[in-house]
This record gives C-alpha cells, sequence and structure tokens, in this order.
C-alpha cells in the first residue's frame, strides 16, 4: 500500500514546525484518491465439459488467495479443459503469471489443457513481456476455447 505524507506538525509562534513526542509523519491509506478499491472475483462455471474460471478486477499479491482458491476448486473437478477467462480482469502482476504458470503446469501433468482467453491489453502485455504468449494457448472469447475444444 502507498505511504501518504501527513503533515499534521505544530507550528511554533514563528512559523517553524514542531514534533510531537509520537508525530505520525507517515498514514497508510489502502486507495489513495480513490473512492474505492479495486478486488478480485473469480467465479467457477461448468460450460460443456468445460470448466471456466472467470476472472475480473485487479490481480496481484494482495488478491491472489482469491484465483488460487478458484483454481483449486476447478482442479478437483478434473475437467479436460480449464478455462482461464481474463477478459475482465482490469489488472495484473507478476503474482498472477506464477499461479497461471502453476495452473498450467498442473493441467499438463494430469494430460490436461489449460486454455487462457486474453485480457485486456494492458493485462496481455505482461504474458508478452514474459515471452509466454507463445508457450500458454490463448483465445480471444470462452466460445473460441470451447469450439477448440471439439
Amino acid at each position: 500500500m502507498p505511504a501518504v505524507l501527513v503533515d499534521d506538525a505544530p507550528s511554533d509562534q514563528e512559523g517553524r514546525r514542531r514534533l510531537p513526542r509520537r508525530a505520525v509523519l507517515f498514514k497508510i491509506e489502502p486507495c489513495p484518491g480513490r473512492l474505492a478499491c479495486m478486488a478480485l472475483t473469480a467465479t467457477l462455471d461448468k460450460v460443456d465439459g468445460a470448466v471456466v474460471v472467470a476472472v475480473s478486477g485487479e490481480l496481484d499479491l494482495g488478491t491472489a488467495s482469491v484465483i488460487q482458491d478458484r483454481l483449486g476448486e476447478a482442479e478437483t473437478l478434473r475437467p479436460p479443459v480449464l478455462i482461464l477467462d481474463l477478459s475482465t480482469l482490469d489488472f495484473m502482476d507478476s503474482t498472477g503469471l506464477r499461479i497461471i504458470l502453476a495452473a498450467d503446469a498442473n493441467a499438463r501433468r494430469d494430460d490436461r489443457r489449460l486454455v487462457v482467453v486474453r485480457g485486456p491489453a494492458p493485462v496481455h502485455r505482461v504474458f508478452l513481456i514474459a515471452r509466454l504468449d507463445d508457450r500458454l494457448e490463448f483465445v480471444d472469447d470462452v466460445s473460441a476455447a470451447l469450439a477448440a475444444e471439439d
């Protein structure tokens, strides 16, 4: 969380700042300048024999457990195809890459497929920078993933 400087130290008669014994110099605010913090939601649906995990919001270290829980639930169903829909994801950092690579490794180990529905350009750029666009199977939407399954 970003630290925001709080300047509430009293001044003396000459305008010099005096710091009390326990001055608060930094106050932690979860989302400075925003009305609300973004969260992460992840839903799980069964569609035509595949399992779709749809993710929206911001995927980072603070929200990683949400998608990890959902992917864990999906893996217990042992679907032949696991579709990870990132189309409504607003942000993803390297934590998201680690989680998705682990899900891909689990699917390959169990002779299943992980198909990733491409996220918006800023999200997909993370995959491109890490050169994972060749390693993972990307499609444009869930229907394309289901069609590829046939």
